[in-house]
């Protein structure tokens, strides 16, 4: 290119090849870039090293020149200059729309959302379902029933080679301190929490924002104890694999899972670990904190005894166009819990079904 070498800065620093060896740079040059009618200086790395191209052009060149790369076309488009006026075509969204329906007519407040393709034979045929089942949904923390102890339990694998750890008190302002006082008030009164004496783990509290604005969530800092616990290697669904699933069935029905991880209770032993330190009292956990290291495997494998198809904390039912999806879903309750010892979680033997079937 008959560059000049004084117009060559040097640059020391070596840069990394994606087979792991290293280069050392020749040094670094600006120069002009012409595009589309625009100019503009880019600087550019210089490297001894044979390669397909002459020059690659990062993605800082690409919004300076106010363009757009085409993986599909192989080309480089400028952006279109930004209107003032919204153009009366619009894109169809790729959501599909929902209604609300009542589920429990004394009660307006419980309400589901129901496709708007569903005939309203179907939505009929499915209210009815639900509405023989409500026993199974709740709708406020009092009205969780929770996993009882003997189908499941959280134990904490703690490495026995390192000592507690208690973590210094935090100090927060006045306003803070009414959010943490108001999130304990709810913890005890739905039985989440208690009281505990001279406990040898604490950790602090923490207040943090959520996406809402003006909405505080109140979290624990367990990092030093996550820290010495061992990993539970329980394998979590894929999102691709679990979609690819749904693959040539007609209806799908989503169950959240409210609370999840509270639903689940904390072996005895190790409740006293789970300890936070606040203003008023020091307090640990009766049910299993989501702040915890093995709560996702903890928890997926008590959603895997009863489903067959999970999207995070979400049961996934689903039916062919030939069949009922009530009776589909009819059959997840029914599913007797087989004993299994493995890990953080213990299955013992459940053969009814469907007094398993009120985990919320």
């Amino acid at each position: 290119m008959e560059l000049n070498e004084k117009e060559i800065r040097p640059n020391p620093t070596p840069i990394c090849a994606f087979e792991g060896t290293k280069a050392r740079l020749i040094g670094d040059v600006a120069l002009p870039v012409t595009a589309a009618g625009k100019t503009i200086f880019v600087t550019f790395v210089i490297i001894n090293s044979p390669s397909a191209y002459n020059a690659i052009m990062g993605r800082d060149w690409i919004h300076r020149m106010d363009g757009e790369a085409s993986t599909r076309c192989q080309q480089l488009a400028e952006d279109p200059p930004q209107q003032d006026q919204k153009s009366d075509h619009q894109e169809p969204s790729t959501i599909k729309p929902l209604r609300e329906e009542v589920l429990d007519p004394t009660d307006p407040d419980k309400q589901i959302w129901v496709g708007f393709l569903l005939s309203d034979a179907e939505v009929e045929e499915l209210l009815k379902f639900l509405r023989s089942n409500t026993n199974v949904f709740a709708w406020f923390h009092r009205d969780m029933t929770g996993i009882d102890p003997e189908v499941a339990y959280h134990q904490l694998n703690v490495d026995p080679s390192y000592p507690p750890h208690r973590q210094k008190q935090r100090r927060f302002t006045l306003e803070r301190n009414q959010i943490i006082s108001v999130e304990v008030d709810r913890l005890l009164e739905v039985g989440f929490i208690r009281d505990v004496w001279c406990p040898t783990w604490v950790s602090n509290v923490m207040v943090v924002g959520k996406k809402e604005k003006g909405k505080w969530r109140v979290c624990v800092d367990y990092t030093n104890l996550n820290m010495v616990c061992q990993k539970d290697c329980f394998p979590i669904p894929k999102i691709d694999q679990t979609v690819d699933a749904t693959a040539g069935y007609a209806l799908l029905s989503f169950l959240n899972a409210y609370s999840s991880s509270n639903q689940i209770p904390m072996v005895i032993k190790d409740q006293e670990k789970t300890a936070f330190i606040t203003k008023r009292m020091l307090y640990c956990y009766i049910v299993m904190p989501f702040e915890l290291k093995n709560v996702s495997s903890t928890y997926q494998r008590v959603v895997h005894v009863g489903s067959e198809v999970v999207i995070n904390n979400t049961p996934l039912y689903s039916t062919p166009d030939n069949g009922s999806h009530e009776d589909d879903a009819e059959e997840v309750p029914e599913t007797p819990i087989p004993e299994q010892v493995s890990g953080s979680t213990r299955y013992p033997i459940r053969p009814q079904g469907k007094k398993a079937s009120k985990r919320k």
